[in-house]
């Protein structure tokens, strides 16, 4: 009885050893069809034998090329997943520097993808299920809003500009005026005094002049600023214009003044 169970037990050993080695092989088969597959960029097939790989033998490194084969082919949320589960058997440093850049890329790419809206639809001829809407429907265009309201204020301007102009010309005249009129007052000989006399009548008017133009400019500048505060008080003109739409429709635009 012995020696019967012997070579039993050694047959049973032979043959859990040959079928470990040859789910070793299969495993080592599923990389190597998977590296031809990336190679020829069929990355979505290659991802499936990376994975059939690592379920037969649990290897870090058919983590890492599942999950580039994923991203290469567009498909950043498995891709992310397997680059995490990559990350959870502790690489060394390197690898996991170059493991979380493709995480960074991956979620990089998923937010420049525009979304889609889709809405259900009813069943039409028997069929149902969602169809993609664009955001801009064809015949939808929108009027342009309407400015907000501005005002006019050139008035003002014109009025404050003159008077600051008649206020520098009248200050001008005035110091021209009183000038005269104290270098004939000063003069040291009489022939000085007689000379400068002639001039005196023209200096007097200068001063008249130039206090007339202050009294003006400051009545201009004192309109200016009284426009602008009734202007901004005024509520502003608006015109109403239609605008018909290539659909027959029309639309009603205001601007304002």
């Amino acid at each position: 009885m012995r020696t019967l169970t012997q070579p039993i037990c050694w047959f049973v050993l032979v043959t859990a050893s040959a079928a470990a080695h040859a789910d070793e092989l299969t495993a080592k088969e599923h990389v190597d069809e998977g590296t031809k597959l990336y190679n020829v960029q069929k990355y979505d097939k290659a991802a499936e034998q990376f994975q059939a790989a690592y379920l037969l033998d649990p290897e870090p490194d058919y983590l890492y090329a599942s999950a580039q084969a994923q991203r290469l082919a567009g498909d950043c949320t498995n891709a992310v997943q397997s680059y995490r589960a990559y990350l959870r058997t502790e690489p060394p440093a390197d690898k996991r520097d170059k493991a979380e850049k493709n995480i960074e890329r991956c979620t990089l790419e998923q937010q420049s993808v525009q979304a889609k809206i889709t809405i259900p639809r009813r069943e039409i001829d028997g069929q149902s299920g969602d169809r993609e809407v664009p955001t801009t429907l064809p015949g939808s265009e929108q009027p342009s809003a309407p400015q907000r309201p501005t005002k006019s204020y050139l008035v003002g301007h014109i009025l404050v500009g003159a008077g600051v102009a008649a206020i520098a010309g009248g200050v001008y005249l005035y110091r021209e005026g009183h000038s005269a009129i104290e270098s004939h007052n000063s003069a040291q000989t009489y022939d000085e005094f007689a000379a400068s006399h002639a001039g005196i009548d023209a200096a007097r008017r200068q001063q008249v002049l130039g206090v007339t133009a202050l009294a003006a400019g400051g009545g201009l500048v004192l309109g200016g600023v009284l426009y602008y505060v009734l202007r901004a008080r005024t509520p502003a003109e608006t015109t109403v214009s239609a605008q018909v739409k290539s659909d027959g429709t029309m639309v009603f635009l205001g601007r304002s003044f």
